[in-house]
């Protein structure tokens, strides 16, 4: 029998970044992830792309530009955005507020991240 497990963000493994970003890893398999990430106003992550991992970014709360291979987009509140594999990226915050957005991976994109 399957045993089904309730995961919050509370309960969910932690992994911190930067200076004030922060990830709770929601999902985690060889095949795919699920994360929540946070980003504080006015900080960035590292560019950077995937050697395999296609991803799915969600913006939850805030506001935020991705850039993709050098192209601006803005992302609001309940707009999301597919980032392919080998594609360079970077999620800043530029809202007043904490940012807070989903990362859907496949396959897991743990240790497939290649810093530009």
């Amino acid at each position: 029998m399957a045993v089904y497990k309730k995961v919050t963000v509370e309960s969910a493994e932690k992994h911190l970044w930067g200076n004030a970003a922060s990830s709770r890893v929601l999902v985690e398999h060889s095949h795919v992830s699920i994360a929540q990430r946070s980003l504080s106003s006015g900080l960035r992550e590292v560019a950077h792309y995937h050697r395999a991992a296609w991803q799915f970014f969600y913006i939850l709360s805030g506001g935020a530009t991705l850039s993709v291979d050098g192209e601006e987009i803005a992302l609001e509140a309940q707009e999301g955005i597919e980032i392919p594999a080998g594609a360079t990226h970077q999620m800043r915050n530029t809202g007043e507020g904490e940012l807070h957005y989903l990362v859907v991976s496949t396959p897991d994109s743990r240790h497939d991240r290649v810093e530009v």
